[in-house]
């Protein structure tokens, strides 16, 4: 019954009942045969986490997860290109814009379509 029960449940909430009967110890000698399909379903492996061994780290860098996510977040911002606005986006915000600069008493700059 609980099986077929957790087949309807979400992601998240199954991650959730997994840790939560994970932590029952009388429970233990029929979680992990119930449970263990879904473990595989919800394996998730972080790229940033080093599984090495620590002499494979060290000869690599020993660049630590701090480092690792400064690198993966300047990569990320590097290579970003936002999606280009559509017309209609692109015209309100022009006019948005031009009101403003109006307003401000500021000469008014057309916004660039193409960078």
């Amino acid at each position: 019954k609980l099986g077929a029960t957790m087949q309807k449940q979400t992601s998240r909430q199954r991650t959730f009942i997994l840790l939560s009967l994970a932590h029952t110890a009388s429970g233990l000698c029929w979680i992990v045969p119930l449970l263990l399909p879904l473990i595989r379903e919800e394996h998730f492996q972080v790229d940033l986490a080093d599984r090495n061994p620590r002499s494979v780290w060290e000869r690599l860098g020993s660049k630590t997860l701090l480092e690792k996510a400064r690198e993966r977040v300047k990569k990320i911002l590097n290579e970003y290109c936002p999606p280009p606005l559509d017309k209609d986006t692109q015209r309100d915000l022009e006019k948005a814009v031009r009101e403003i600069y109006e307003r401000e008493g500021v000469p008014y700059t057309p916004i660039p379509t193409e960078w």
